[in-house]
C-alpha cells in the first residue's frame, strides 16, 4: 500500500462514474463496498468496488440506495446487481446493461446483505440484515435468479454488520451478526439446507458495529474480528475459533476511534485486519505475526468518516490493497 503522507490515495471524488453502458452518479451516503468483475475486463477494480455505491436504475433514473452487491443469481455468466431498500430488487445484467427487475420483501430498515450459496444447492442465495426489526431475512435462490419469500430469523437489538462463513467445519454457511445496542454478536449455525437454528448469542465488547471472518491463527478454522467502541478505547476484538464455532474470549487491539468496518485478508500473506476509523477518518492496518496476534495498527488517513472497506489486488501486482468509502467527504479513497 502507497501513501502520500500518511494519506490513502484518492481517485474518485464525488462525480461520475461510467460503468459500462451506465452513467451513474456517487451519492452522498453509501456505507458498503461489495467487488465484483462487472464490466468484463478480467480484473476487479476500482470502478467494480465503487460503482456498486452508485448503482442507478436505467429505467427511472433513480439512484438506488447505499447497497449494491455484484454475483452471477441466474448463472447465465453475467454478473448481476442487487439493490435493497424497503424492498428487494436483483438486476438481471447482459453485456453491462440493466434488464428487468424483481422486488423481494425482507424486514424493517434493511441495511446489509451477504450472498452465499445458503442451501448447497449450486446457486447464490440472500441473507439480509434488517437493522429496524432485528432480525435476518434468509431469501433462498430458486435457481434461475428469482427467489422465494424470506425466513426471518431474530437477531439482537440494533444488529448493523452481517458476515457468512463455515464456522464449525460442516461444511455448509452458517451467519454472525453484530448486535450494537446488546453488545453481543449472534451466530446462526445451518441445517445444511439453507434453514438456521435459533441464534447463539455471546458478549464481545460495547458498541459491536462490524464483523470479519477469516483463519487469523493458522489452524484452518475461521475466527472472529469485531470492531467495537469500548469505554475507555476504540478497538478491533480477536476470537479464535476452537474448530466446532466456539469461539474463545476476545483479545482487543487498538484502532483509530470510532471503528465502523473491518475486514480480513493477507495484505503480507498471513491473515492482517483493516479498520475503517470513522470518527478519526483513518484507516488502521493491523500486521499478523502468523500465530494470530497482531502488532500494533499502523495509520493512514482516509477521507472524511470513512465508513466501509474492502480489500482486492486492484492493480493486478499480486497482493492486496485497500478501498474505503468516505461518508461526509462524497468520495472513495484508494491504497495500492
Amino acid at each position: 500500500m502507497t501513501s502520500d503522507s500518511g494519506r490513502l490515495l484518492p481517485r474518485f471524488v464525488g462525480s461520475i462514474l461510467l460503468f459500462s453502458y451506465i452513467l451513474v452518479a456517487v451519492p452522498t451516503a453509501y456505507s458498503q463496498c461489495f467487488h465484483g468483475d462487472t464490466d468484463g475486463s478480467g480484473t476487479v477494480d476500482l470502478a467494480d468496488f465503487a460503482a456498486f455505491a452508485a448503482c442507478a436504475d436505467v429505467a427511472d433514473g433513480e439512484p438506488l440506495p447505499e447497497n449494491c452487491g455484484p454475483v452471477d443469481f441466474d448463472l447465465d455468466g453475467d454478473v448481476d446487481l442487487l439493490d435493497f431498500g424497503g424492498l428487494q430488487r436483483v438486476y438481471q445484467v447482459t453485456l453491462g446493461r440493466l434488464f428487468d427487475n424483481r422486488e423481494y420483501e425482507v424486514g424493517d430498515r434493511p441495511r446489509s446483505v451477504i450472498i452465499e450459496d445458503l442451501d448447497a444447492d449450486g446457486d447464490f442465495d440472500l441473507a439480509v440484515l434488517n437493522e429496524g426489526m432485528g432480525s435476518i431475512s434468509v431469501v433462498l435462490n430458486r435457481g434461475d435468479g428469482t427467489f422465494d419469500n424470506g425466513d426471518f430469523y431474530d437477531t439482537g437489538y440494533d444488529p448493523k454488520s452481517i458476515a457468512a462463513g463455515d464456522l464449525d467445519n460442516d461444511r455448509d454457511v452458517n451467519l454472525i451478526t453484530t448486535n450494537q445496542l446488546d453488545d453481543e454478536v449472534s451466530i446462526f449455525f445451518n441445517h445444511g439446507d439453507g434453514t438456521f437454528a435459533k441464534g447463539v448469542r455471546f458478549g464481545i465488547g460495547r458498541n459491536p458495529h462490524s464483523v470479519a471472518i477469516g483463519d487469523l491463527d493458522g489452524d484452518s478454522d475461521l475466527d472472529l474480528a469485531v470492531a467495537v467502541a469500548n469505554l475507555g478505547g476504540s478497538n478491533v476484538s480477536v476470537s479464535f475459533n476452537d474448530g466446532n464455532g466456539v469461539f474463545f474470549d476476545d483479545v482487543r487491539y487498538d484502532t483509530g476511534f470510532g471503528p465502523r468496518s473491518v475486514v480480513a485478508g493477507d495484505l503480507d500473506a498471513d491473515g492482517d485486519l483493516a479498520v475503517a476509523n470513522g470518527s478519526s477518518d483513518n484507516v488502521s492496518i493491523l500486521l499478523n505475526h502468523g500465530d494470530g496476534t497482531f502488532a500494533s495498527g499502523v495509520l493512514y488517513a482516509a477521507g472524511v468518516d470513512p465508513r466501509s472497506l474492502a480489500i482486492g489486488d486492484l492493480d493486478v501486482d499480486g497482493d492486496l490493497d485497500v478501498v474505503v468509502a468516505n461518508y461526509t467527504s462524497d468520495d472513495v479513497s484508494e491504497g495500492v
